[in-house]
């Protein structure tokens, strides 16, 4: 599906869904830009200075990058406020599975793609 700039552009303006809570006690946050274009695309980030406006840029930019690049999936991301190198990889990985815990009603209809673990 072709799509030119000035069209992915009026992506940015689409509704959000944002999801917040706590994974394993840490805040956590999952935005779901669009999904005009097919399912939601977007990892998570693990940084101690997350935010939920740093996470609503990044999933408009992932709508972006898929709609100018013609590939049919919409923008997401998530992230936990957390500091990846005080963990151990144990806890890192119970910690990466725990996030999709945040929006359960997607996931489990298999609208978003995560990258793997």
């Amino acid at each position: 599906m072709d799509i030119n700039f000035d069209e992915a552009l009026k992506l940015i303006g689409a509704s959000q869904k944002i999801f917040k809570g706590k994974v394993l006690g840490y805040p956590a946050y999952r935005i779901q830009h669009n999904d005009a274009r097919g399912p939601f695309k977007g990892g998570i980030r693990f940084h101690p200075n997350v935010n939920i406006e740093e996470m609503r840029n990044l999933a408009t930019l992932m709508s972006l990058k898929c709609a100018v690049a013609g590939i049919p999936f919409g923008g997401a991301k998530g992230g936990v406020a957390v500091d990846p190198t005080k963990l151990s990889q144990k806890e890192l990985k119970k910690l990466s599975r725990n996030t999709q815990g945040l929006s359960p009603p997607i996931l489990a209809s298999g609208a978003m793609f995560l990258p793997p673990m």
